[in-house]
């Protein structure tokens, strides 16, 4: 019997910022005592909310319900869930988050497409005897000699079918160019771009989806937090006062892990050339464990000076002038 007068605008408004996760909102209205009221709300679909230290809300519904499912027994298991002291809330995305979110999005569905539009290429060729070595560059390069060639036992309509199949090649190729381009003009624009592209294995594709993710990384308290978020963390199963310490969790942001990784690998290939801290570290860990261990090792402390660079506006060269033996 209350009523609400809400600081983010009309009714509306709030429940369509509701997304698949659960966040906290001031509300400016007072009830009957004058008293402030906290407002939660758990929905479903949008990607506003989708932001670090996020908790899903069937997941929370489902550990603090303690009877059949309801809407009623769900808005009492939330309503608890926000008067706990340890609950971490979501964050609100601006819309130039979600421009970037979309756009990396809409990047990684081409990518995968191309993919599939290759290796289906590999396989039909491979049925009629044709082999071609792994890579899209090798096909690039080929497939156009094999149309042209007369001496071939292909029969017309397979031709059109590879000549079809060699045009959305391209035309995914060209997509993806031009999405290119303006994720590099976005990170030109952004100096929180240019301030992360200094670390090494982070270009603007990296950048653009970190700050796309996260923002500014306030949400969290250090970078080990935003390193577990992304999942390059190892988990952990101790029990009896005894430590055992797992493989990584792989939990959080798949998109972000899987571009820091690839980051990192570049970055352990080149170690030549990076500066003497970061190369002596990266000795350090390769003379006494695997090279896919030190990989991730390597991703682990890309992310965390990303959240430095980002949080605390610091800058990325002067941490790799200070080597330390680190433990994997």
């Amino acid at each position: 019997g209350f009523g609400f007068q809400w600081a983010g605008g009309s009714t509306e408004t709030m429940f369509s910022h509701a997304a698949a996760g659960l966040y906290r909102e001031f509300a400016g209205a007072v009830d009957r005592h004058g008293s402030l009221q906290w407002i939660a709300l758990s929905g479903a679909g949008s990607a506003r909310a989708r932001a670090p230290g996020a908790i899903d809300a069937g997941a929370i519904r489902k550990a603090l319900r303690a009877d059949n499912k309801s809407d009623f027994l769900d808005a009492e298991a939330i309503a608890e869930a926000v008067q706990r002291p340890r609950m971490r809330f979501v964050p609100i995305k601006t819309e130039e988050q979600l421009d970037l979110q979309a756009l990396h999005r809409v990047r990684e569905r081409w990518v995968m497409r191309r993919t599939a539009v290759v290796n289906q290429i590999r396989s039909l060729l491979l049925e009629r005897g044709l082999t071609l070595p792994k890579g899209r560059s090798h096909l690039d390069e080929q497939l156009p000699r094999i149309l042209e060639d007369a001496e071939l036992r292909l029969s017309n309509s397979f031709r059109v079918l590879l000549a079809q199949l060699k045009l959305e090649l391209e035309q995914l190729t060209s997509r993806l160019e031009q999405m290119d381009r303006v994720i590099q003009q976005t990170a030109k624009e952004s100096d929180a771009c240019q301030r992360l592209a200094e670390i090494p294995g982070v270009g603007p594709v990296t950048a653009t989806a970190l700050i796309a993710a996260v923002g500014d990384g306030s949400a969290f308290r250090k970078g080990r937090n935003l390193a577990a978020w992304v999942g390059i963390v190892p988990r952990e199963c101790s029990t009896g006062g005894k430590q055992k310490l797992l493989g990584i969790s792989k939990r959080g942001n798949r998109y972000l892990r899987r571009l820091f990784v690839q980051g990192a690998r570049s970055v352990l290939q080149q170690r030549h050339k990076q500066t003497p801290g970061l190369n002596s570290w990266l000795a350090q860990l390769l003379a006494r464990t695997h090279q896919n261990v030190v990989t991730v090792a390597l991703a682990n402390k890309l992310v965390r000076m990303a959240w430095a660079v980002l949080c605390k506006n610091a800058i990325a060269l002067p941490i790799l002038l200070c080597p330390r033996k680190i433990p994997v």
